[in-house]
């Protein structure tokens, strides 16, 4: 039990990250936004950046408490950023790497739905297709883990190519981490975990979390696939089965055969 109540503290520091920097990443949206609506903005930027340089300057030369203090605050608007990119970077890149993983593990699925939506190839209706992109998407998540994973390092270490910074946050550690099968494993029951209890408040309000019940059902059906997959996976684990090992018996078995006719 120490090992695991050791992790909780630190799961809840991520979490936490997870949520300040996607809040921050919608709050820098939302005055970058506002400050599109001011006027002489970019004259306003310039003038504060010769503040700064001043300020600066003023610092260098007295080098005392109060120039220090003041210099500080002026600076507080940079100071502010430069953490938030500092602390941003690695969490984005973990947000991003899981995005990616998703979003390539469901690609197929849907391209095949949006060929099928256009020329209209079968009589499939919403639901069946949604339960097919979700029972697919996961099918492949697990099973391609490895190429998957392989493409998602690729972008990754493309993103670290030009900047030794960026280099430095070790972001393919990171994402070869975050993106292993077993995180993978828990991202998905924790998400179907999320939707079962949104979905069972629901209904006993007798509401649907989509205006079509039957895409309730067809998610939660694709949930029970889902069990039913992992647990043959993982049973498959278990099975000291070999194709090699199969075909050389039924090799020894048509040579006794074979021996037998000859004796006869």
């Amino acid at each position: 039990m120490k090992p695991r109540k050791k992790e909780i503290y630190p799961t809840i520091i991520i979490i936490l990250m997870n949520i300040l920097i996607v809040g921050m990443v919608f709050l820098l949206n939302f005055l970058i936004s506002s400050l599109n609506k001011i006027e002489f903005l970019f004259l306003k930027i310039i003038t504060y950046l010769i503040i700064c340089t001043i300020a600066f300057q003023i610092n260098k030369k007295y080098n005392n408490l109060l120039a220090k203090i003041i210099a500080n605050i002026i600076y507080l608007p940079i100071t502010i950023l430069v953490i938030f990119a500092v602390i941003a970077i690695p969490i984005l890149s973990v947000q991003l790497s899981v995005f990616l993983y998703l979003a390539f593990s469901f690609l197929i699925p849907i391209i095949a739905y949006l060929i099928d939506d256009y020329y209209q190839l079968t009589i499939l209706n919403v639901e069946t297709w949604i339960y097919i992109i979700i029972t697919l998407g996961i099918f492949i998540a697990i099973l391609f883990h490895k190429y998957l994973k392989f493409l998602i390092d690729k972008i990754i270490s493309i993103l670290n190519l030009n900047s030794t910074r960026v280099q430095n946050y070790k972001l393919i550690e990171l994402n070869n981490f975050v993106i292993s099968l077993k995180n993978i494993r828990f991202t998905l029951f924790f998400l179907y975990l999320l939707y079962l209890i949104i979905t069972n408040l629901l209904s006993l309000q007798h509401k649907s979390f989509y205006e079509n019940p039957n895409i309730d059902l067809a998610v939660l059906q694709s949930f029970v696939t889902f069990l039913a997959i992992d647990r043959v996976l993982a049973k498959i684990k278990q099975i000291k089965f070999s194709p090699s090992k199969l075909l050389e018996i039924l090799k020894n078995s048509f040579n006794q055969i074979k021996k037998n006719k000859n004796l006869l």
